[in-house]
């Protein structure tokens, strides 16, 4: 009898930890649980860096940088365990890695705190890199994109950083005329009295202390010319295209568009220039000047009269 009452207290107890188990289990189910990263002054992660559509010299995977490395910039009202200057981190094995011994904590809350980054890392001097542009562009000519994100709320953790193109690109459509003789192709296209070095101050969008002026030879053959430029506070952008027989011809695309009477436009970050160029046997017409996003094929378009024999 005595062992029956014991079976019996036994069963009861399981029975009253079984449904205390059950209700802790249906307890958590309910309440959502906030993911360890997320906790205040846990280390911050990078889960995400990159732009839409992006072409640039990294390997891109969805729109996300997957090679090379960014430097991390964060700021904080509030103390030095949230900020950080210049981290280098690296994208390793699918993840990006902290590849310096500055852990910045995650502040979760993004009022006090801001995150910037920048691509590619380098070591800066007072806060700055230099950017230098080659005399021509070879097939590699997306390694002289650069990115930036500037400072935004540090929302989450990991956290998703955004960037932006810092150059402007241009592209040379060329069309030539039927009274050109079959053997006399373009030979180059070059941009004409451009900057090719700047001071950029990190991570923002900043150039300044521009260097001396040369010409940049676009990269391509046949019909169309690719390339990069200082972005700068030119309203022109001007061309020499240099034919086989050796005849040069220059021209210049104005990059202020008619249509925006209020408003002047300047070589600008993040834009895509494409200049349509007709070549005959004794002039160049400019036909068409387009502006849009830096991935974007074309942009708004609108027409050059200007001829230059």
């Amino acid at each position: 009898m005595k062992s029956k009452n014991i079976n019996n207290g036994m069963r009861k107890i399981t029975s009253v930890i079984c449904s205390l188990l059950s209700v802790l289990f249906i307890s958590c189910e309910q309440q959502e649980i906030e993911p360890l990263g997320s906790m205040k002054d846990t280390p911050l992660a990078i889960a995400s860096a990159g732009v839409a559509e992006l072409t640039t010299r990294a390997t891109i995977n969805n729109d996300r940088l997957e090679e090379g490395s960014i430097g991390v910039y964060v700021y904080s009202t509030t103390g030095d365990s949230y900020k950080g200057d210049n981290i280098k981190w690296t994208y390793r094995n699918g993840f990006w890695e902290l590849d310096a011994e500055t852990v910045v904590l995650f502040e979760n809350n993004g009022k006090k705190q801001q995150i910037a980054a920048y691509y590619p890392y380098a070591e800066p001097t007072e806060g700055k890199v230099q950017i230098t542009l080659p005399e021509a562009y070879g097939d590699d000519y997306d390694n002289y994109d650069y990115l930036y994100g500037e400072y935004a709320p540090l929302n989450s953790n990991p956290a998703a950083i955004k960037m932006k193109h810092l150059m402007a690109k241009v592209t040379v459509n060329v069309t030539t005329g039927t009274d050109i003789d079959a053997w006399d192709g373009i030979k180059s296209v070059e941009l004409v009295d451009v900057p090719c070095m700047a001071d950029w101050t990190l991570p923002g969008a900043t150039l300044g202390e521009y260097g001396t002026n040369t010409n940049i030879a676009l990269y391509g053959s046949g019909l169309t010319y690719c390339g990069y430029a200082l972005p700068s506070e030119a309203e022109a952008l001007a061309l020499r295209i240099t034919m086989e027989s050796g005849r040069l011809f220059t021209a210049t695309a104005s990059l202020d568009n008619i249509d925006t009477i209020n408003k002047t436009e300047v070589l600008s970050s993040g834009t895509h220039y494409t200049i349509s160029v007709k070549v005959g046997k004794d002039k160049v017409t400019i036909e068409q000047i387009s502006m849009g996003d830096f991935d974007s094929p074309f942009g708004d378009g609108w027409s050059d009269e200007e001829e230059i024999k």
